[in-house]
């Protein structure tokens, strides 16, 4: 509140304010925001603890519709050695002018002691399909099996590489493949 008296100014002070309210007030502004901050930190994964993520239905699977909805818990970290082995972990191929699909097999053991799940594949371009032959699929110690790949490469040229992520119940691991397009004969 101003009042004015001739040339200078008399500025009414505020009220007193209550130091204990003050105090417990800022102690439950700082409990929501860290509240908050934790929250939003744990759906992204931010603390790199296993993350919350859908799964993929395999497109030759009969799965019902509920199916897609589902969530996994997967470890976010990488597949340790000795657990899972590969034949190799990047294949290579060289494609024809005119061909439409590049196709590649991984050839895969369960290297370990224990079963192991393989929750699902993904690609790294809408391109790119893996396939497992049942999702969740489960190998027992020293089971082996195939992780086919299919890459639609009509329209490219030259090389062309994706990302092939296997996700397990021990972790991550990820492959490659590589295309090299031959120009067509003239």
């Amino acid at each position: 509140m101003n009042q004015t008296k001739g040339c200078s100014q008399v500025i009414a002070k505020p009220p007193p304010r209550h130091s204990k309210n003050r105090g417990l007030r800022y102690f439950l502004i700082y409990l929501v925001y860290a509240g908050a901050v934790l929250g939003v930190s744990a759906k992204f994964g931010l603390f790199g603890g296993p993350k919350v993520i859908p799964t993929n239905v395999n497109v030759n699977a009969q799965a019902s519709s509920l199916s897609g909805m589902l969530k996994l818990v997967v470890p976010s970290v990488p597949l340790p050695n000795g657990i899972l082995a590969f034949d190799e972990e990047m294949k290579q191929t060289i494609v024809r002018a005119g061909e439409k699909e590049a196709h590649f097999v991984f050839k895969i053991s369960n290297a370990s002691q224990k079963s192991l799940t393989i929750e699902r594949v993904e690609t790294s371009c809408g391109c790119t399909v893996a396939q497992l032959p049942q999702t969740p699929w489960t190998l027992k110690p020293h089971e082996k099996g195939d992780i086919r790949v299919t890459m639609n490469v009509l329209g490219l040229t030259g090389k062309s590489a994706r990302d092939v992520s296997v996700f397990t119940s021990q972790g991550y691991k990820v492959l490659k493949v590589e295309a090299s397009m031959l120009p067509a004969e003239e």
